[in-house]
């Protein structure tokens, strides 16, 4: 008898686990992008016909000293550009002309690092502290509110209009939602819906790359490096579609997607999403890790043409920071100034850039 009932455990187990695996395809449209068909030119701005303005943007300094150094995320919405420096454990807001307004910084001691952040629909801002494991609210004046212990470790966080959150975790994760790579939960961080799971492919130890919500008026766009599936998400948080990016021959292969360390030479030959990734039936924009190099990539669906980002010289797209549907940002480091390579910029920003300050450039798409 007691043979009996461990054989059905077994069978149980077995049984639970394929339906585990079932989960991890989700039922919604899905659409390929063959960007290796693609006719590639290298570009070291975009297009004109691609855009229908732009503009600079000099991020106020103080005392000739910049309030964030390094930029890793920016998010531009409220009338305001929020710019993270992870480094500098510093988030700081300017408004949309580079003024200057407020930032959060470690020396209140209310956080000990910024993973990510976000701001919700009231302008109010939700910073995730990776270290300690927990979500801090701040009001748009930046006083906090309050904050919340996860039960799990978050990469990144969305802020959806109901309260409630989309959470990227960590691959590493031991505690609630092991495994899990992408949830949503609740105001109080209660999971609510689970969406996919890491599988046996992925290294715990080594990030080629960051990633991130990027957040638009219609949608919401996820993609984990080094998976080259971007996944859209409603305003409210259901997700919608999957779009699969195809490089070809330079795709990854699964078994190189874990103890990379041992195979960085490998990556020389590999192309892949990196950071965020827009993408509409007209066109798709975003940056690539393409053989072990940033390059930042706009795919013209319609004419299958894609541009690459010319790599012999810093450019204005060098470093893009974030788009909203509509306005693509990058920032131009004082470092990286040169005349031949910044030949459109404005006179005023190329005072900013020699007295040591940074430079947003903001270009308005013409694509709808």
């Amino acid at each position: 008898m007691k043979i009996l009932l461990s054989l059905l455990f077994v069978v149980l187990l077995v049984i639970g686990c394929a339906s585990e695996k079932v989960k991890t395809s989700l039922d919604i449209p899905s659409e390929h992008i063959a960007l290796a068909a693609f006719n590639e030119q290298v570009t070291g701005g975009l297009p004109s016909a691609f855009v229908k303005r732009k503009r600079y943007i000099n991020l106020e300094m103080h005392k000739d000293q910049n309030y964030v150094n390094i930029v890793d995320k920016i998010i531009n919405t409220h009338s305001r550009i929020y710019v993270l420096d992870k480094r500098g454990k510093t988030l700081a807001a300017f408004d949309s002309t580079g003024k200057y307004l407020t930032k959060i910084d470690s020396r209140t001691r209310e956080f000990s690092n910024i993973a990510d952040f976000d701001v919700d629909k009231f302008g109010s801002v939700y910073l995730v502290d990776g270290r300690a494991n927990r979500v801090l609210h701040y009001s748009d004046a930046f006083n906090l509110m309050s904050f919340k212990i996860a039960p799990f470790d978050i990469d990144v966080i969305d802020c959806l209009p109901d309260g409630g959150f989309l959470f990227g975790l960590s691959s590493w994760n031991e505690r609630d939602n092991k495994h899990h790579k992408l949830i949503r939960t609740n105001g109080f961080l209660e999971a609510v819906n689970t969406f996919l799971y890491y599988d046996d492919f992925v290294d715990h130890n080594f990030w080629i790359t960051g990633y991130r919500f990027l957040k638009t008026d219609k949608e919401t766009f996820y993609n984990k490096p080094l998976d080259n599936e971007v996944y859209t998400f409603s305003p409210a948080g259901d997700v919608k579609k999957r779009y699969t990016f195809d490089f070809g021959k330079m795709n990854v292969p699964q078994e190189d997607k874990k103890e990379i360390d041992t195979k960085v030479s490998r990556y020389d030959s590999y192309r892949l999403l990196s950071e965020f990734t827009f993408v509409n039936e007209q066109y798709a924009l975003g940056r690539l890790w393409d053989k072990r190099k940033f390059r930042f990539f706009y795919a013209d669906r319609n004419k299958r043409e894609l541009y690459l980002e010319d790599l012999s010289a810093t450019n204005e797209l060098s470093h893009i920071m974030d788009f909203d549907g509509r306005r693509l940002l990058t920032v131009i480091y004082p470092g990286e100034y040169n005349e031949n390579g910044f030949k459109e910029l404005s006179d005023d920003a190329r005072g900013h850039l020699k007295a040591g300050g940074l430079v947003l450039c903001e270009y308005e798409m013409n694509a709808e």
